[in-house]
């Protein structure tokens, strides 16, 4: 069972968060760039195929702050979408009435990691109790205790720990031996990925999305990725839902031109009989 405290450091993490939605043809550089303005960004997730992206500032006051004005903000002359994320509500609902505590806390402790904001939770409640206890000297105690408690918000390994939670990106060699793979959400399992491609090659590595909800698949060569594409509208791991696999840097703009080739090609065979129809007249004629 996930414990209150548990659930409260979620909540500084997811907090940070907001989805970006209805945008087409955006980029990395462009998002920083647009949402940059109320705060510093940790990270951003895009996805181009869902086109969405998910967004997460250092300090939940940024992320509110975007919220605001979500409104104003276009994309290519497109109205863009900013909403929390489903994780945040569903995590609302459970702490119920300590929401408003958790959010200004959070929104105090601007630029904080999620474990280091705990900690100065801990500390600030502590302070309230001898502030309570001793009057003056229990204020002059809790001074003192800010002197001691600010070095370690500016320790170092706790930005390390941030970083090695950071997830691994395919370069580009990898992308062009790996498949895109969707369906069935919060269901993708790097062990289960593997197994369901392992009769058409060997896998190197996967890499899940947020939420689980996508996984890249990287093969050995690129042949075994093209053969993965065979896999698709398969049933996967006995759900329902069939899993969709497509190659990762596909492009729609290639399934149009095969369209296009499929179209011309009775033009084709319509000029090759007129020209057998001409051969076999020649001989008449002389």
């Amino acid at each position: 069972m996930v414990s209150q405290q548990d659930k409260q450091v979620l909540f500084f993490e997811k907090a940070r968060i907001i989805e970006v939605t209805n945008f087409y043809g955006t980029n990395e550089t462009t998002l920083r760039k647009l949402f940059s303005k109320h705060g510093p960004i940790a990270s951003i997730i895009l996805v181009q195929e869902l086109h969405q992206a998910f967004v997460t500032f250092y300090s939940f006051g940024a992320a509110e702050a975007s919220l605001k004005e979500s409104d104003k903000w276009k994309i290519n002359g497109k109205m863009i979408k900013v909403t929390r994320p489903e994780l945040f509500h569903a995590l609302c609902e459970e702490l119920g009435s300590l929401v408003k505590v958790v959010a200004g806390n959070a929104d105090a402790q601007e630029g904080s990691t999620p474990a280091a904001s705990n900690e100065a939770q801990q500390n600030g409640n502590a302070k309230k109790r001898n502030n309570k206890k001793k009057g003056k000297r229990g204020a002059a105690a809790s001074t003192e205790e800010d002197a001691t408690a600010q070095p370690q918000k500016d320790e170092k390994p706790k930005k390390e720990k941030k970083a090695k939670k950071q997830k691994p990106r395919l370069t580009q060699e990898q992308m062009e031996r790996a498949v895109y793979v969707s369906g069935p959400y919060a269901l993708m399992k790097k062990q289960a990925l593997k197994e369901f491609f392992k009769e058409v090659g060997n896998v190197e590595t996967v890499v899940l999305g947020f939420k689980q909800r996508y996984a890249f698949v990287v093969f050995e060569n690129k042949s075994e990725a093209t053969q993965g594409c065979n896999l698709d509208d398969m049933e996967y791991n006995g759900h329902p839902r069939k899993v969709k696999v497509n190659m990762a840097n596909s492009k729609p703009e290639k399934k149009e031109e095969e369209e296009n080739e499929t179209t011309e090609s009775p033009e084709t065979t319509e000029t090759t009989e007129t020209e057998t129809e001409t051969e076999t007249e020649t001989p008449q004629e002389e």
